[in-house]
């Protein structure tokens, strides 16, 4: 558990640091999905800071944001003249401010928690952002955090704005908890193997690692989590998409067909019955910015292959359509508590391994890293032939130093056997490796391989759940 039961995110708090230092005034931008923690980190961030914390109201109009803007700022800024004050407009409240900081001295933080909210969706409240950063607030060593948990909005209308452009000193995507961290949030009460199963259903997600009581099974939190009718996540998948996004039918339309496997767009477009034109795209960029999906086609292909696929990567999405969804009648209806024992666990197995991948996949730097070529990576991703000779290799990855090291991921609760070798090796004599490139083979699997298949030292790499927590 870290200082004050915060925990993890050293690099981000560093990186923010490291800005706070520099002279001058300072623009960043902080997002990431909802429940991910940016409100926690920048707020640890501000301790012991001089700091101005603004947080907005979801979905309520402009006046609202201004009313309940001016009372944060009453309540942190000690003056007579503001508490008779009301303002009719954002240009108001912002002059306010810009007066109050100009009498300052030294390094005022001044952070704005959802902006999207706070700009109820619109552009405008960026401009008027940007006329008082260039004019002001950037001469008055003002670090100023701009917050979000809408991707789209903070990618496409903060900081690729034509307003903003050029202007961050830090623009920070906030992602799930590592492996290590996870573990860390467990309090190391329960097992690295349990560790690794809330990893597979719930993800890096921190708000979702909080509903886990650390006195119970695994088996006992899914239960009451996910499988009573009043469990903490019934309905977080309403949460996800009502909250990110405008049409959120059509979002987890698509996301419900992904999580049956990959596709391409056209696969996705004959099985929605969306039209493969630009509304489908739109809805797809937008699912990738916030996190939900991932796109891959193969190295030696361009981006805009014909081979590109989509991929549902949010792992409770994925064990929600496999799991809850079908038995959500079920779950309403009934009074017992081992749903999950008797609805999940007897057909568990063959979903884990499609699970285990995608934790790998999203868990690629800790993988490079404990492999020893973080730096050199330079693409990575699944990679698959069709035709005659279609084969898939679960995790590729292509190095700087004229390596490409290919993974098998295999979720087993024992070592596996010696059964792997020629099931790799296949995949080794398919796969065309680009001239001057050496091949090298890894597996990754909670308990590695047995003796055997150690000793014939067909692998070069061995990665274990040791490794990954």
């Amino acid at each position: 558990m870290g200082e004050n039961g915060f925990i993890g995110r050293r690099s981000e708090l560093e990186s923010l640091e490291a800005a706070y230092h520099k002279s001058g005034g300072r623009l960043v931008a902080v997002y990431g999905r909802r429940r991910i923690g940016k409100s926690a980190i920048a707020k640890k961030f501000c301790t012991g800071k001089s700091a101005l914390v603004f947080e907005a109201l979801e979905k309520k109009p402009t006046s609202q944001q201004i009313g309940h803007f001016t009372s944060q700022l009453k309540t942190q800024i000690d003056d007579p003249l503001l508490k008779q004050l009301q303002f009719a407009s954002w240009q108001e409240v912002f002059g306010f401010l810009t007066e109050y900081l100009r009498r300052k001295s030294g390094k005022t933080v001044v952070f704005f928690d959802e902006l999207p909210w706070m700009a109820v969706g619109r552009t405008g409240l960026v401009s008027l952002l940007k006329f008082y950063w260039d004019n002001h607030w950037k001469n008055l060593d003002v670090m100023l955090i701009l917050c979000g948990s809408i991707n789209s909005f903070m990618v496409k209308n903060v900081i690729r704005s034509k307003a903003l452009y050029g202007r961050f000193s830090l623009e920070m995507k906030i992602d799930e908890f590592s492996p290590k961290e996870v573990h860390l949030m467990l309090g190391r009460k329960r097992s690295k193997d349990e560790a690794l199963k809330y990893l597979m259903t719930l993800g890096g997600v921190p708000k979702y690692l909080e509903e886990v009581n650390t006195s119970r099974s695994f088996s006992q939190n899914m239960n009451e989590i996910l499988f009573t009718k009043h469990g903490a996540m019934i309905n977080e998948i309403d949460r996800i998409f009502y909250s990110q996004f405008k049409e959120p039918q059509n979002y987890r339309r698509i996301a419900k067909v992904l999580s049956s496997g990959p596709l391409s767009m056209d696969g996705i477009s004959r099985k929605t019955g969306m039209s493969s034109g630009g509304g489908l795209a739109y809805y797809l960029e937008n699912l990738e910015l916030a996190g939900f999906i991932g796109i891959h086609a193969p190295f030696d292909r361009g981006p805009d292959s014909r081979l590109r696929k989509y991929k549902l990567v949010d792992a409770y999405l994925l064990f929600y359509f496999k799991y809850i969804e079908p038995n959500m009648r079920v779950i309403r209806d009934n009074a017992r508590t081992d749903l999950f024992r008797t609805l999940v666990e007897p057909v568990w197995k063959p979903w884990t391994g499609i699970a285990f991948e995608n934790m790998c996949l999203k868990n690629h730097v800790a993988i490079s890293s404990a492999l020893g070529f973080e730096g050199e990576v330079v693409w990575f991703g699944p990679y698959w032939e069709r035709g005659e000779k279609g084969f898939q290799i679960d995790l590729l990855f292509r190095r700087a130093d004229k390596v490409l090291t290919l993974c098998e991921l295999k979720y087993s609760d024992k070592p596996l056997g010696p059964e792997i070798i020629p099931e790799v090796e296949r995949k080794c004599q398919l796969i065309r490796v680009p001239r001057g490139f050496t091949l090298e083979r890894a597996v990754i699997a909670p308990y590695g391989i047995t003796a055997e298949v150690e000793k014939s030292g067909y692998f070069h790499h061995v990665m274990t759940l040791e490794d990954f927590f």
